[in-house]
């Protein structure tokens, strides 16, 4: 299997960057072991199940994984597909990112800063203010566009997720998702793959891909 090792404070960046990966696989290839409440036998069982009418790539989702998860425990080459783990309080030299290092696999560490500076860009955008365009000039002079758009990404699929404990954010979603229609959010949804697309292809530089995918989203939401 191939493996995909997500960590770091960044919650909502890692989310959206994990939710992106499972939406390029069909829903019943995904599973999902969160080692909170299960363990590393039951994740090894679970990788070694093959099916004789399995011809779909899978993908397994292991959440809450611990620095000390030993991937020697698992044998990954017993199945094809992804293994992806998500990790938070993980040190960038311990053994697990050292083995998915050496195994070729995917590490991608997010960090809490970044998500901070970029929400008032995202709050502006769904509250529909044209301030959104001096937070987004701001972020371009530090970030690049394919991390903006994973941002974007995961504003538009926080309304499928469960609301947050805090009470001021569950108010703060809630309202903004209900100055939307489904179809408007589709119609973001949409807006957002093209300017991906034509960021990551080089049809557009980021700062104008980025700029007129804000205009085109303070159109829909500044009523």
């Amino acid at each position: 299997m191939k493996v995909v090792l997500f960590y770091g404070p960044g919650e909502s960046q890692k989310r959206a960057e994990a939710m992106h990966l499972k939406e390029q696989f069909k829903a019943e290839c995904v599973s999902i072991v969160d080692l909170k409440n299960s363990n590393v036998v039951n994740l090894a069982d679970l990788i070694a199940q093959t099916s004789l009418f399995e011809t779909d790539p899978k993908l397994i989702v292991v959440e809450n994984v611990p620095e000390n998860f030993d991937l020697e425990k698992i044998n990954i080459n017993t199945s094809e597909g992804t293994l992806l783990l998500l990790g938070q309080n993980l040190k960038d030299n311990s053994a697990l990112v050292t083995k998915t290092h050496s195994l070729q696999g995917l590490i991608k560490r997010f960090e809490g800063e970044k998500e901070l500076q970029a929400f008032a860009y995202l709050d502006c955008l769904l509250e529909g203010q044209q301030n959104a365009f001096v937070e987004l000039a701001k972020l371009l002079s530090e970030y690049d566009g394919v991390y903006l758009i994973s941002m974007i990404y995961y504003l538009l699929r926080r309304n499928l997720l469960p609301l947050p404990s805090s009470n001021f954010l569950r108010q703060k979603i809630t309202r903004q998702k209900q100055a939307l229609t489904e179809g408007d959010w589709l119609k973001l949804y949409q807006l957002t793959l093209e300017a991906e697309y034509k960021i990551k292809s080089g049809q557009f530089p980021d700062n104008p891909a980025l700029f007129t995918l804000t205009e085109a989203f303070l159109q829909l939401t500044k009523r």
